[in-house]
């Protein structure tokens, strides 16, 4: 079956979707699913065809990514654990993202914008709730904090509910996450609707990609 279209979202929709059981049962199910190395977490967190999207490169992206991943969430898993706060979060975000950014420069002589580095490193933050050395009170924290990851389905989820702010093209949506303004507004009216509907913000990823996807297998 082929790739399911991103599904678009009323306002009253998704806040009704979000408080669902039926996305409850998905979210324990993703959570659950534990791993047991950080290996396995950061190839299990982006898949293949993500990767699709970077050509001509010197070296292999997903080699790339996944040693740089994994390398940097070993150096710092005591620093993921220490975090309690939204403003500690997104400062381990960010600087994070500055890092891939780095590396990424080094390896393949060519700039990482912005959105896809968040979009790839909130993916890995995502799967790594799966981590089984990572601690119950630890992944409750986290999981209130984490970010979601922008793609075409995150956003284009978003159009009628933001079509009087934003024009969102379906053909080419990272083009929306231009600078860091209009990653935060994605952020933030994310998490807004998900405090209506009293779920973290990462269940809308859930709903829009992960559901989207596992009905058509």
């Amino acid at each position: 079956m082929g790739r399911p279209r991103p599904h678009q979202f009323s306002r009253k929709k998704l806040v009704r979707k979000l408080g669902s059981n039926e996305l409850k049962k998905s979210a324990e199910n993703f959570f659950g699913n534990q791993l047991h190395t950080i290996e396995d977490v950061v190839t299990k967190a982006v898949a293949g065809s993500t990767f699709r999207a970077f050509r001509s490169l010197p070296e292999r992206p997903s080699v790339v990514f996944r040693t740089w991943a994994a390398n940097h969430l070993c150096k710092t898993f005591k620093d993921i654990t220490a975090i309690k706060s939204v403003r500690e979060y997104d400062k381990y975000l960010k600087r994070s993202s500055s890092l891939l950014c780095k590396e990424w420069k080094c390896k393949m002589k060519t700039s990482l914008d912005d959105g896809r580095s968040l979009k790839l490193f909130n993916l890995v933050m995502k799967k790594l709730m799966c981590f089984s050395k990572l601690k119950k009170t630890n992944r409750t924290t986290l999981l209130k904090l984490l970010h979601v990851p922008l793609d075409s389905y995150t956003i284009v989820g978003l159009k009628k509910i933001l079509s009087d702010t934003r024009i969102i093209r379906t053909s080419d949506t990272m083009r929306c996450i231009q600078t860091p303004e209009d990653y935060i507004f994605f952020q933030k009216c994310i998490s807004k609707i998900a405090g209506e509907a009293k779920v973290p913000p990462i269940y809308y990823d859930i709903l829009a990609w992960d559901m989207a996807h596992t009905k058509t297998k």
